[in-house]
């Protein structure tokens, strides 16, 4: 199996490799070329989907309300480091003259607007990194130390159980890897 970022594959790139050194297609490589199409409209079908759920996520959250700037965000660094932009309603309040309209708007980074479409983004990052390999489901998959096998790519993902935390392959094999039938054969796995 070659490990690629399916976001990078280039189907075009597949079928090149698939051509013998004679240049003319052979069976396998027809099947090759077949299945690097199909996954590469699988891939451009997964693509379209995560751009609609983005445009869709930024239309629920709308047009950002207009910011008027806070003392906060005037302050210089030294200000800023010392919080002397907050002198002002200390004297407020030790004269207990705070109301509501008084106070000063939050800053750019707490709005619960900004907060939320940063965290909204964030998801949709996660989920895409996560899910970015399930479009080369159902690919044909060659094992890196036998080039005669011949398997089908059933799931990638993390498992549930047992701990695991990297990224795994479930892959049916058609034609084992020599590796794990010489394994089988001597009853080790």
């Amino acid at each position: 199996m070659q490990y690629e970022d399916p976001r990078h594959h280039s189907a075009a790139s597949a079928e090149r490799r698939a051509l013998p050194k004679g240049g003319h297609q052979n069976g396998a490589a027809e099947q090759l070329a077949t299945a690097s199409k199909a996954t590469a409209a699988n891939r451009q079908a997964a693509l379209h989907e995560r751009d609609t759920l983005k445009q869709r996520i930024t239309e629920l959250w709308g047009p950002p309300k207009h910011y008027v700037e806070c003392d906060e965000d005037r302050a210089s660094f030294s200000h800023r480091m010392w919080y002397f932009f907050v002198y002002p309603m200390v004297l407020l309040a030790s004269r207990e003259q705070i109301s509501l309209e008084n106070m000063p708007p939050p800053t750019r980074d707490v709005r619960a607007h900004d907060c939320g479409l940063r965290l909204s983004r964030a998801v949709q990052a996660a989920m895409y990194e996560r899910n970015a390999w399930n479009c080369m489901v159902g690919t044909e998959v060659v094992s890196t130390l036998d080039a005669s096998s011949r398997g089908v790519l059933r799931w990638v993902g993390v498992p549930q159980q047992g701990g695991y935390t990297r990224m795994m392959a479930g892959v049916e094999w058609s034609v084992p890897p020599a590796l794990r039938t010489a394994a089988r054969s001597d009853d080790s796995g």
